[in-house]
């Protein structure tokens, strides 16, 4: 079983940090992954959370200059909603395992 969280963007929330190491102590009989694009180095998050890589496609570049919505609203918001699924896709593509996704 996986739990996974996704996180598209340049920094790592404090936020996003707390939760995973609330997950990581609550010891679920579970890996725990961050799914993330991010540039920074992810291996400070935690020792004990796995990270995959999403890279974007030429699927969701088309996506991103098709979609209509304000970029400007919540920093992309729209399009980040909706390209969180296909990082959650590739993760599910190479590991075709149980897994919870969590916000």
């Amino acid at each position: 079983m996986n739990i996974a969280f996704v996180h598209l963007g340049n920094k790592i929330p404090k936020y996003l940090k707390y939760n995973l190491d609330t997950i990581v102590k609550s010891r679920f009989d579970a890996k725990v992954w961050l799914i993330s694009e991010c540039n920074s180095d992810l291996s400070k998050v935690s020792s004990e959370v796995e990270v995959f890589r999403y890279q974007r496609t030429n699927e969701t570049d088309h996506l991103a200059k098709k979609l209509k919505h304000s970029k400007e609203f919540r920093n992309d918001f729209w399009f980040l909603s909706i390209e969180r699924f296909f990082a959650l896709e590739q993760f599910l593509t190479k590991y075709n395992e149980p897994t919870i996704h969590v916000e």
